[in-house]
């Protein structure tokens, strides 16, 4: 017995809403507060630097100065999970090479003040290149800016989200491409058995595997949104329904 249009219509947009709901605020910024380890556990010197934002909040960094003469100083943004105790090994051989680096965290993370958000992340990281400019150790003309994960869109741009959801759409159109959203639609359909709240419960209780394996809320939507669509196509719905046909 084939699924009727409107109660897959109905189904797969709750879904949809349920789903891109969820998660959302948590897409960019998973911060973690305690500090697992700091540089001296790796035999590194280091300074712990206080810096103000010019919004007033009160940022925390470490300072690794470079065994020797610099050659340069990294500013290093983290990426966008934990904090710069779980990071700061992705620079620790950065002073034996002869570079300052100071790691900065993100308001909202381990022991800065505030609360994290596109726009205060750029205050934060101003704040962290004009401190920079103030210590007499540091060459204004070779400071370079390390990103890693999230930390690398936000060192390159002032709005950073239209070059992540760049990437995102991309792996999503991948997926329609190589046919898998394709094989996930006729799975879950047929595992419905013509039953709309079935098919409704089974892609639910899929949330939690998908956020496991995909933690970003962005990047589960690009992708299942081709799913859902393939979805409404083997069911026979046509495009441009009007959403009250769902009702």
């Amino acid at each position: 017995m084939p699924v009727p249009r409107s109660r897959v219509a109905s189904a797969l947009f709750l879904l949809f809403v349920t789903f891109f709901a969820a998660g959302c605020t948590q897409t960019f910024f998973q911060p973690q507060r305690a500090l697992i380890a700091t540089p001296e556990r790796a035999g590194l010197r280091y300074e712990t630097v206080t810096l103000r934002a010019a919004d007033g909040v009160e940022l925390f960094t470490w300072f690794l100065p470079a065994r020797g003469t610099p050659q340069a100083t990294v500013l290093f943004l983290h990426g966008n999970a934990e904090n710069i105790s779980t990071h700061f090994m992705n620079v620790a051989w950065m002073p034996a090479e002869g570079f300052n680096v100071l790691a900065l965290e993100y308001r909202g993370y381990g022991s800065s003040g505030g609360t994290p958000s596109l726009a205060g992340v750029q205050l934060d990281i101003d704040a962290a290149l004009e401190a920079l400019l103030e210590r007499p150790e540091v060459d204004r003309r070779r400071i370079v800016l390390f990103g890693q994960s999230l930390g690398a869109a936000l060192s390159g741009f002032s709005e950073p989200i239209a070059y992540f959801l760049v990437g995102v759409l991309t792996l999503g159109l991948a997926v329609s491409r190589s046919g898998l959203a394709d094989r996930l639609a006729r799975w879950s359909l047929a595992r419905s058995a013509g039953r709309p709240r079935r098919l409704y419960a089974q892609m639910l209780a899929s949330f939690p595997l998908l956020t496991l394996v995909l933690p970003s809320a962005t990047t589960r939507t690009a992708i299942m949104v081709h799913v859902y669509d393939q979805a409404f196509s083997l069911s026979a719905v046509p495009t441009g329904s009007p959403l009250a046909k769902a009702t």
